[in-house]
């Protein structure tokens, strides 16, 4: 309530009575906030009674300041529009763009990655570099490889061009990624599990010179039209290249590579970023962390993700060990967690799922002294405390594949009741503002916009969208300083703690994989489909997934299973959506807008299946169905159904193969006795004989 009383001559008397004015005091407040100002001689005075179950006495301070500021702008110039009058005093101002924001650290910007790569192959060439299962390279024979692939890409007549690589996860990759460096070109990844549409899309967008892969992968990638350098088939060149460094350029604005990601346009955008970029990054988050000779750091992410730049390049610069995982083991809880021990990790980043995924059934977790990395989607804070044992320090990451991986980085601590992003990294700004790009006070939400040396150049050839997104700083004195529109809503706390709120658009992390909802909308072509809406939701805790709502154009409703086919032909397999529910109308709001709140829970109100239902007939398959039905929370599995079209990723598969495994063991053990005499008549006969 806002109240306002006008001037009023509040003396008069009483026969034989004094009277005088007395204040009340309120018990409690009638409303959140009640602002009463009065009229007096040349004055106006204010009270401002607020609920202490909402506000402190510190914010409300600020609020009242805040509100004396924009009265002294109107009364300045009173013909100013109401966006633009001020709230923040000079003080404040400078809090946020300058004390808060005051990142500005020196590094080498004329150094390359390779530099810093030969350095500590010179300080320590014997050293094992990298490990992939049962498979390693010290540094300097590391080196001479990339040295090799190196002299031979520029034999080819590689000059200031792009080189795309599409490899499986192996010790080829990391050379071949450190060559391309080397030969001071940017690198092009192309994932080979995504469909050959979107590699062909990446490839004509690209324009890479060549493409390095392996003979295995040539199926993939027929027909692109682009010279291929085969590692196998090419292996006896590369053994004659010379095994000396390269000289190559390292200049700061050449590119360092060219990333894809999902594009609400329904074509992925490939994003810029420098070489200064990187080594500016890299250098921050070896100093951040503590990484040094003795880091062994575990590597799980797809070169397709750009975080996955930090895992194989920082521990190479810093003189550690990089181990690598197959594809296969990366989505193995039981696989990851034995190789952590194996392999003595100290340090490892992954999403919030891969996480998840490590933790067993029923913890705690057995103690183990871990440098944890979390990043590409939100942390809550009870994973961070399942996590504590674990942990010798768990960092929460936040950033965008347009400002170079990571933006901020906060050290968990549990006690505070939040997770936040926090400080911004070496040579980062950061402003909020409101949706007129005017700054936000402390406390209040607004836009997040990043700027810094992370800044890349924009998106390849979309200079329509890199404008939008690339916007002028709004408030830095030096022209041409761009910030990033991160279309992220958060606030500052009054400590300084910058706390991540929501999206202000439809663009959602799936196990950190940054997708645009609209582009999943706009494959989904389908002939009988109508209309569709795609939203990215949890219903169950700790199980989130893509959901498609869609109106058919006719009585005959599509399988999820032939709608997930039709969609891997130009999706990678983390935007297929594992649900998809048919509704007569897509609910509007008053504005004629899709009601995404009122979409309602999917439900499996069917089985995918075109057999009859089967229920399970035998004692195996009634333990294995109830297995299923207690991790995935459906009643009655039948023996035709699909796992994944029940809603169900891959991620929660291998818990199903983990727990069917255990059952196998105390099976064959239980009976083991009567294996070799007579069959029971309690266990299937093919198990008895296995």
């Amino acid at each position: 309530m806002f109240q306002l009383f006008s001037q009023q001559n509040t003396t008069f008397a009483l026969s034989g009575l004094h009277l005088s004015r007395a204040l009340i005091p309120d018990q409690s407040a009638k409303f959140d906030l009640n602002y009463t100002l009065r009229e007096t001689a040349g004055s106006l005075q204010g009270t401002l009674e607020y609920s202490t179950d909402l506000f402190t006495a510190q914010t409300v301070q600020q609020f009242i300041g805040h509100y004396q500021h924009l009265l002294e702008g109107i009364v300045f110039n009173p013909d100013q529009p109401i966006t633009t009058l001020p709230l923040l005093s000079h003080a404040e101002r400078h809090q946020l763009l300058v004390k808060w924001t005051n990142t500005a650290r020196n590094y080498p910007c004329n150094t390359g990655v390779s530099d810093l790569f030969e350095d500590q192959v010179m300080r320590n060439p014997e050293a094992i570099a990298i490990v992939f299962e049962d498979k390693q390279l010290s540094y300097r024979k590391l080196n001479e490889r990339a040295n090799q692939l190196a002299h031979f890409l520029t034999g080819q007549g590689v000059g200031g061009v792009r080189v795309g690589i599409c490899l499986e996860r192996g010790l080829e990759l990391i050379f071949s990624l450190l060559a391309i460096v080397k030969a001071g070109e940017a690198y092009v990844p192309l994932d080979p599990t995504y469909p050959k549409e979107q590699l062909q899309y990446i490839v004509n967008d690209s324009n890479p010179q060549f493409i390095i892969t392996q003979h295995r992968l040539v199926p993939r990638l027929e027909d692109l039209g682009v010279p291929q350098i085969y590692l196998n088939r090419d292996g006896d060149c590369l053994g004659h290249m010379p095994v000396h460094n390269p000289v190559a350029s390292h200049t700061g604005l050449s590119l360092a590579y060219l990333i894809y990601t999902s594009g609400s346009t329904g074509q992925p955008k490939g994003v810029m970023i420098t070489r200064e970029a990187v080594v500016n990054l890299l250098l921050t988050l070896q100093k951040h962390i503590g990484m040094d000779r003795t880091t062994i750091l575990l590597a799980v992410t797809s070169l397709s993700f750009d975080i996955s730049a930090f895992e194989l390049l920082v521990p190479l610069i810093c003189g550690g060990r990089l181990v690598l995982t197959s594809k296969e083991i990366a989505m193995d809880g039981a696989a990851l967690t034995d190789l952590l021990d194996t392999q003595g990790i100290t340090v490892m980043q992954a999403t919030p799922t891969t996480w998840q995924m490590l933790l067993p059934a029923n913890p705690p977790l057995p103690p183990r002294s871990l440098n944890m990395v979390s990043g590409g989607e939100y942390m809550t804070l009870e994973l961070a405390r399942r996590l504590e044992p674990w942990s010798s320090q768990t960092w929460n990451a936040y950033g965008h594949t347009e400002i170079t991986i990571w933006s901020t980085l906060w050290e968990v601590e549990n006690q505070k009741g939040k997770i936040f992003i926090r400080h911004p990294l070496a040579n980062t700004t950061i402003v909020l503002v409101d949706h007129v790009g005017e700054l936000v006070p402390i406390g209040v939400p607004g836009e997040l916009l990043i700027g810094g040396d992370g800044v890349g150049p924009g998106y390849h050839q979309r200079p329509d969208l890199t404008a939008e997104k690339f916007v002028p700083h709004p408030y830095s004195p030096n022209p041409g300083i761009r910030v990033y529109r991160t279309g992220d809503l958060a606030r500052y706390h009054p400590n300084e703690d910058l706390e991540y709120l929501e999206r202000l658009d439809d663009q959602e992390k799936v196990r950190g994989y940054r997708i645009e909802l609209g582009e999943i909308e706009m494959a989904l072509h389908h002939p009988a489909v109508q209309e569709t809406v795609v939203v990215y939701r949890e219903d169950r805790p700790g199980e989130k997934q893509l959901v498609t709502y869609m109106v058919c154009a006719s009585e005959t409703i599509p399988e999820p299973e032939t709608l997930q086919a039709y969609l891997s032909v130009t999706l990678p397999a983390y935007m297929v959506p594992t649900a998809f529910v048919r509704l007569d109308t897509l609910p509007l709001t008053l504005n004629g807008k899709i009601n995404r709140q009122a979409l309602p829970s999917p439900e499996v109100t069917h089985r995918t299946s075109v057999l009859p239902a089967v229920l399970p007939q035998t004692p195996l398959e009634e333990l294995v169905a109830e297995m299923w039905e207690h991790l995935l929370k459906v009643d009655q599995i039948g023996v035709n159904d699909n796992f994944f079209a029940l809603g169900r990723h891959s991620l929660l598969a291998m818990q199903v193969i983990e727990r069917a495994f255990v059952i196998s063991l105390t099976l064959i053990f239980h009976f083991a006795p009567s294996l070799n005499t007579q069959p029971s008549p309690n266990l299937p006969e093919r198990l008895t004989c296995n």
